[in-house]
């Protein structure tokens, strides 16, 4: 039906007899009102309806027009060369025909195709960034990867490493806080040998920090959507599917390691401790409760006094 008053149209240059216009004319009136690419959808053809209606839809502002947005068109923005893992993500980009945008540390800032260099310890090169890829969706952090083998590093190289890698994260993280891209899917960090998950095999110094940020910024910045991988040191092929998933599927977990091929997730596991294990506390001396002002530290504080 139309509204009371319909009658009182004055544009009669455009509607000069009816006041109804048909879905071709109300196409052009969006167009001249700075609307694009209309579309109109009827769902019976109009010589077949006794009344014929249309939906009409149209994009307006700085959005892209429909003929130049391509679906899963994603933008990687890939932190740190990453050795042969670098390499994997970067043919997963490709088989997808997807964008990317290598980031180099280096003194200053510097830009050549499609490479950007910047200075890891200068938090405004990463606001730069940021503002220089407005349209990224993924970051994939693998300044960890550059990290040597436990037997080569010493204190000065842990150090050294400690500002590239945890170094880089928090001023990205600040950057990202400060102006989120409106389509960032994901951020993801790449360890290497930064978890326990065999007892047998020391965990990388420099890798393990990367796991408490990680934590830290899932906790107070969830809507970066973030993400931490921790790859076997040796790379073997068997492990690329999984590293795809967890980069890319939206159900993939946010805490995993990727061992011969299979995607590995913390559990708490139940164990039994005997009695006999538990040392005893001398009762003619002091016992020393750090950190024991919350319900659990008072609570083994009052426990000890009745012993």
């Amino acid at each position: 039906g139309v509204i009371e008053g319909w009658w009182k149209f004055s544009d009669h240059k455009r509607r000069p007899h009816y006041p109804l216009m048909p879905a071709s004319q109300w196409e052009e009136v969006l167009k001249e009102n700075g609307f694009h690419d209309p579309v109109s959808i009827v769902p019976v053809p109009a010589e077949e309806a006794l009344f014929p209606q249309s939906v009409i839809m149209a994009m307006k502002g700085d959005d892209q027009p429909l003929s130049d947005l391509r679906e899963n068109k994603r933008h990687w923005l890939i932190l740190g060369d990453g050795g042969s893992m670098g390499e994997v993500i970067r043919k997963h980009t490709m088989e997808n025909d997807d964008a990317l945008i290598r980031v180099a540390a280096g003194e200053k800032w510097d830009e050549t195709d499609g490479q950007i260099t910047l200075n890891v310890h200068d938090p405004e090169h990463f606001k730069l960034l940021l503002d220089r890829v407005p349209e990224v969706t993924h970051i994939i952090h693998l300044w960890g990867l550059s990290a040597r083998t436990h037997e080569q590093m010493d204190g000065d190289e842990l150090a050294r490493l400690m500002g590239l890698t945890c170094g880089s994260l928090l001023h990205l993280v600040q950057a990202l806080a400060a102006s989120t891209p409106p389509g960032l899917e994901g951020l993801r960090i790449i360890t290497a040998g930064g978890q326990p998950v065999d007892p047998h095999v020391p965990v990388h110094p420099a890798m393990a920090p990367l796991w408490g940020m990680a934590d830290v910024i899932q906790k107070e910045h969830p809507e970066f959507n973030c993400r931490i991988i921790d790859m076997d040191p040796v790379y073997r092929e068997k492990d690329r599917p999984c590293l795809s998933h967890l980069l890319t599927d939206p159900g993939a977990p946010s805490r995993a390691a990727i061992r011969s091929g299979r995607i590995l997730t913390p559990r708490l596991e139940k164990r039994r401790v005997p009695l006999q294990a538990l040392q005893q506390p001398n009762p003619a001396g002091t016992v020393l409760i750090t950190g024991g002002m919350g319900g659990t530290g008072l609570f083994l504080a009052r426990h000890l006094v009745q012993k």
